[in-house]
């Protein structure tokens, strides 16, 4: 009974910081000037695979939130979130309604890590999935990586 009231206790403050941050908001409220571009190429011929229209995350209560409580990604679209630097990052799928494809990207544009529809998480504990050397982190429509054939090796993306 008292992890219970734990739990509960954490899930209170949790939710009371979300909204004192306004992480609960939605991304659609981003400025317009937010949105990047992120064009995807195939590393052998450089030609045009598709691309993107994203919103920018840059702050922390942002990047945290990324695509949490979003019902739907619309078809080449989704977040993009900017990190100052390279390091490991890693995202999780509490609070999320919809499945995501999510693309890992270091600085030069490289893909480091590709997951194809991600599931939301239903229950604690939810898995963390993360990827090294990371600078941009793709939140998008499941099947996106499939549809495109996107490959780790064979793929460059340019943000722009």
């Amino acid at each position: 009974m008292m992890c219970l009231f734990q739990s509960l206790r954490v899930f209170a403050l949790c939710f009371g910081w979300a909204l004192y941050t306004g992480l609960g908001s939605g991304c659609s409220s981003l400025p317009e000037e937010r949105l990047q571009t992120v064009d995807f190429t195939s590393s052998s011929t450089g030609s045009n695979v598709v691309t993107l229209r994203l919103k920018a995350l840059i702050t922390e209560s942002e990047k945290a939130k990324g695509l949490m409580f979003e019902p739907s990604v619309p078809q080449n679209g989704g977040v993009l979130l900017v990190y100052d630097q390279e390091a490991e990052r890693s995202i999780w799928m509490k609070n999320m309604k919809t499945p995501i494809d999510v693309i890992f990207l270091d600085a030069k544009g490289q893909i480091t890590r590709l997951i194809s529809r991600l599931e939301p998480c239903r229950k604690m504990p939810c898995r963390n999935f993360n990827a090294k050397k990371t600078k941009y982190i793709v939140e998008t429509v499941p099947g996106f990586i499939k549809k495109h054939n996107l490959t780790q090796n064979k793929t460059k993306a340019k943000i722009k």
